[in-house]
């Protein structure tokens, strides 16, 4: 597995770096560009630790202390990492990974703007990502979620 504190300060580092870039253009709004971006800087990240992309990133808004959730396929002996970012109107998102019984595999609600869970499923199926938005200053903000695997 790859280490969660190393990767939350390099995506910090690359998504502050984003602050003034411009969107790629395919965005409706500049915040929903903001987490586009942080994405396509999290998917240059993670390919230079052998990680690749395995499924469409998700992006969406939420407002604040809303939940949104959405299932995943993963498959047996993968090691997968979910990455999360909001838009700079975002103070906190969380990020919470569960299988299909409905039992906690991992989740980070630690405070910021970059949660990663991270699992290694024993077998192949589906698994439900959630995830939460607890600080938003405006009416809705934008997240996204890129999920990769090595």
């Amino acid at each position: 597995m790859i280490n969660t504190k190393i990767v939350r300060n390099g995506l910090a580092l690359l998504a502050s770096s984003l602050l003034f870039t411009p969107s790629p253009g395919l965005a409706s709004s500049p915040r929903q560009g903001q987490v586009e971006n942080k994405l396509i800087a999290a998917a240059q990240y993670l390919r230079d630790r052998d990680y690749m992309p395995t499924h469409r990133p998700v992006v969406n808004r939420l407002s604040r202390n809303q939940i949104d959730a959405f299932t995943l396929d993963l498959e047996a002996g993968k090691s997968y990492t979910l990455v999360s970012f909001c838009d700079d109107a975002c103070l906190d998102i969380d990020l919470g990974l569960y299988d299909n019984n409905g039992e906690t595999v991992d989740y980070d609600t630690d405070y910021g703007q970059y949660p990663i869970v991270q699992v290694t499923p024993r077998g192949s199926g589906k698994f439900m990502v959630k995830v939460g938005m607890p600080h938003c200053v405006s009416s809705s903000c934008y997240y996204g979620v890129g999920i990769f695997a090595k």
